[in-house]
C-alpha cells in the first residue's frame, strides 16, 4: 500500500515539475483549431503520440505529463488511483467476506465494476494523450519561431558602416 501511494505521489510530482516549455500552448485552446485526424507523423515532431499513449496506458496521466498538460495529468492520475485502489479493495473484501465459500456478492460486484472503470480510465488516458500529442505537434509545426545570430551594419557617421552583432528572429505563419 505504501509503495502504491509513493508511486502515485511521484507521478503527480513529476507531472507538476515536468519541463514546461511554452506553457501558453494548452490543449484546451488548441483542440478547436487543430484536428488530430489531420496529423501525419514527420521527422522533428516534438511529441511522440505512440509513446505518450503507451505511457498513459501503463500509468494513466503520464502521457499527458509528457505533453506538458500538468493539470490534466494530475487529475487523471489521481482519479485513476482512487478508482484502482477502491476496485481492488472492494473485490478483495467481497471475496474474503464470506465463510465456507460464500461471498458478499454486492461488494464483489461493485469491486469488479470499479476494476472495469479503472481499465476504461486507462484506455481513455491512452487515447487522450495520443490526441494531445498530435494536436500539439500540429501547433508547433505551424508556429515555429527560430532565433539566429546575425550581423547588422550600422552607419558610424563618417560614411562608413560598422558590423554589429544582433539576433535575428524567424517566425513561420
Amino acid at each position: 500500500m505504501k509503495r502504491f501511494i509513493i508511486l502515485i505521489a511521484s507521478i503527480v510530482a513529476i507531472a507538476f515539475t515536468a519541463n514546461a516549455q511554452n506553457q501558453t500552448a494548452k490543449y484546451k485552446s488548441l483542440k478547436n483549431e487543430y484536428n488530430y485526424k489531420d496529423y501525419v507523423e514527420q521527422d522533428g515532431d516534438k511529441y511522440n503520440p505512440q509513446a505518450c499513449g503507451m505511457a498513459s496506458f501503463f500509468i494513466p496521466g503520464l502521457g499527458q505529463a509528457l505533453c506538458h498538460e500538468n493539470g490534466k495529468s494530475a487529475a487523471i492520475c489521481a482519479s485513476w488511483a482512487v478508482i484502482e485502489y477502491t476496485g481492488i479493495s472492494m473485490t478483495g473484501f467481497g471475496l474474503a467476506s464470506g465463510k465456507g465459500g460464500n461471498t458478499d456478492k454486492s461488494t464483489l460486484t461493485t469491486g469488479l465494476i470499479m476494476c472495469g472503470a479503472s481499465l476504461a480510465m486507462r484506455i481513455y488516458s491512452m487515447i487522450d494523450a495520443t490526441r494531445i500529442a498530435k494536436v500539439k505537434n500540429l501547433y508547433y509545426r505551424d508556429n515555429k519561431v527560430a532565433f539566429t545570430p546575425d550581423f547588422t551594419f550600422v552607419p558610424t557617421g563618417d560614411g562608413m558602416y560598422k558590423a554589429t552583432p544582433a539576433v535575428g528572429i524567424r517566425i513561420s505563419f
